[in-house]
């Protein structure tokens, strides 16, 4: 994910992770709040045309480092960005209100 500018958080990257497809992006806003280079994928900086290069063909040249990071980023997105998130609120409001 090559963004140069103004990603507030990267729905892609959310897409691919769940496919269990480890990313290769720019640090750019809030993408690294959903990418831990090296765990669920690989970040470089703007403009950084050589690291993209150069993770991208790591991976390609990889198929247990993919098949690792993918899984990783599968479960980053079912921890932290899937329904859980949501149940885990609603038991916060749920316990607040019998406080009532």
């Amino acid at each position: 994910m090559p963004s140069r500018g103004g990603e507030p958080f990267g729905l892609i990257t959310m897409e691919a992770s769940a496919s269990r497809r480890p990313i290769v992006a720019t640090r750019d806003d809030g993408v690294p709040e959903v990418i831990t280079h090296g765990e669920n994928g690989f970040l470089v900086e703007r403009e950084g045309l050589a690291g993209l290069v150069q993770h991208t063909a790591i991976l390609a040249g990889d198929a247990a480092l993919r098949r690792r990071i993918g899984e990783r980023a599968r479960q980053i997105v079912e921890q932290g960005f899937t329904d859980k998130p949501v149940r885990d609120l609603e038991r916060v409001y749920e316990r607040l209100l019998s406080l009532r």
